[in-house]
């Protein structure tokens, strides 16, 4: 399990990808996205997406927004994935989940028992090439990350600075 530190918390509040500042999401999806290969984190993120009409070939979800419960969110998916990922951390049942999503021929949903925010790292990691990661940006926007070699060097570097632990 790899565990965030405090110095990485406050990298990660700079965008992996381009910012799309709130109200504006909607339209970039539908201009931008819908076709491709898309992997969403977050429940509103996931919920924007398919109102928007697109259909993630991934959900990374957890049933809260802002940490409060919510009741559903919209789904696209075909299958369903359950693991637990407590806060903080990324966890390796996680990082298997999603290299399964990402190699099934069905669109998956994963649904986290504790955190997703912090999947966009192996979810950036083991996207293909050419392929887009969506997450939100607390009280900013949308972060759309396009998958290619650079991008998924920092994500190795970010997890790879990640405290690892026995759990």
């Amino acid at each position: 399990m790899y565990e965030l530190t405090e110095k990485l918390r406050e990298d990660l509040k700079k965008p992996l990808g381009l910012l799309i500042r709130a109200g504006n999401e909607m339209e970039y999806i539908k201009n931008n996205l819908i076709e491709k290969f898309v992997i969403t984190v977050g429940d509103r993120t996931t919920e924007s997406f398919i109102l928007a009409g697109g259909k993630p070939k991934v959900e990374i979800v957890d049933l809260k927004e802002k940490r409060s419960s919510r009741e559903k969110t919209l789904t696209a998916a075909e299958t369903i994935i359950k693991v637990k990922n407590e806060p903080g951390t990324i966890t390796e049942e996680s990082i298997r989940a999603i290299k399964r999503a990402i190699s099934s021929k069905k669109r998956v949903r994963i649904e986290i028992e504790g955190e997703e925010d912090l999947l966009g790292i192996p979810a950036i990691i083991y996207a293909p090439e050419g392929s887009y990661v969506l997450y939100g940006q607390p009280n900013e926007g949308l972060v759309v990350v396009k998958v290619d070699d650079d991008v998924k060097n920092k994500a190795s570097k970010i997890l790879s600075s990640m405290k690892k632990v026995q759990n």
